[in-house]
Order: structure tokens, then sequence, then C-alpha cells
């Protein structure tokens, strides 16, 4: 029989390297990112008070994925449904902006990121979700157009591959482009 006589053990302590649930906490409320889970079983929907801000909600009011889906703008809805039903069949991140009509009546940009979990079967359990409110950017990018539109010279935007990613009416013109 071999005993094994001596025992070596090298290790690196990386704990004051990893962030603590505080600084995690801090940096989420600074960033005014709104965090959800959805549990798909269940289907209790649970956020935080920053994403009930985001959609106008008291932070003690209950909140389904019902309920928001009814705040998000007619004409988007289905663009959400399509891409859970995508993010869920390719079992990929998704990343959808649409827009909001909070119970002030004001109407609201976001952008949310989410990520289904799945159990051991392959199943999905939870969709869980990232939120931020992007109206400015996107009054910004409205105020752009419209100056880009006015102008009497024809501008336009090329990607990296070169395609179009937008042109005012003055090149629609010159390059033979119909609206």
């Amino acid at each position: 029989h071999e005993m094994i006589c001596e025992l070596v053990v090298c290790g690196t302590d990386i704990t004051s390297e990893q962030m603590s649930e505080a600084q995690i906490q801090l940096a989420v409320k600074a960033s005014s990112v709104g965090m959800w889970h959805h549990d798909l079983v269940t289907q209790q929907f649970v956020a935080t008070d920053q994403y009930k801000r985001l959609l106008g909600i008291a932070s003690n009011a209950p909140i389904t994925y019902e309920s928001i889906l009814a705040l998000v703008h007619p004409d988007d809805r289905a663009l959400i449904k399509e891409f859970r039903a995508r993010a869920l069949a390719e079992k990929k991140d998704y990343g959808v902006e649409y827009r909001v009509i909070l119970p002030d009546g004001s109407l609201h940009w976001l952008t949310s990121r989410a990520r289904y979990l799945f159990d051991i079967d392959s199943q999905p359990g939870d969709l869980i979700g990232a939120t931020i409110d992007i109206t400015e950017l996107k009054q910004a990018e409205e105020r752009i157009a419209a100056i880009l539109e006015s102008i009497t010279d024809a501008f336009f935007q090329l990607d990296r591959e070169w395609r179009f990613t937008y042109a005012n009416r003055q090149a629609d013109m010159l390059l033979g482009i119909s609206q």
C-alpha cells in the first residue's frame, strides 16, 4: 500500500477581486437599469423598483407580464412576442426596443435585453432581463433625422459593409431611389 504522506494545496484568494452584492446593487441603481424575472412555470413576475419606475408603476404595486404588455404601445406588442418566441426557439439572448405608454399618458422608449434560463430537461423555466429608458436617445435621433431631411444637400450613411443605413430625400433623388 502506498500512503499519501504529504498534500500540497495552492490557491489564490480572489474575494477582493469580486464585486460584493452591495457594489452590484449600487452599480445597478446608478445605471438606472431595471431588472426583472419572469418565472414561466408559476407565471410570477418579480421586478426591481427601478423597473417599475421605468413603467410609471408604484414600487408596491403588483406586477404581471400581462400588466406590462398592456403598457406596451399597441403597435409594438407583436414585436415583443416575436422576439421572445425567436429567442426561445434559438435559445439565444434577445434585445428589443419598444414604446410604452405610461399611466400618466406619456410615451417612452425602452430597450430590454433578456435571457431564457433552461432546466435540466432543456425546458424554459425562467426569463430574466434588464431594461433601460432610451427616450432621450430616440428624441435626439428624431431631431437629427428632421435636420438631415431638411437640408438641401444629399446625405447618406453607410455601415462597415458599405450598405446604406440612411439616406435623406435629396440622396434618394440623386441615387434614383424611391421611398
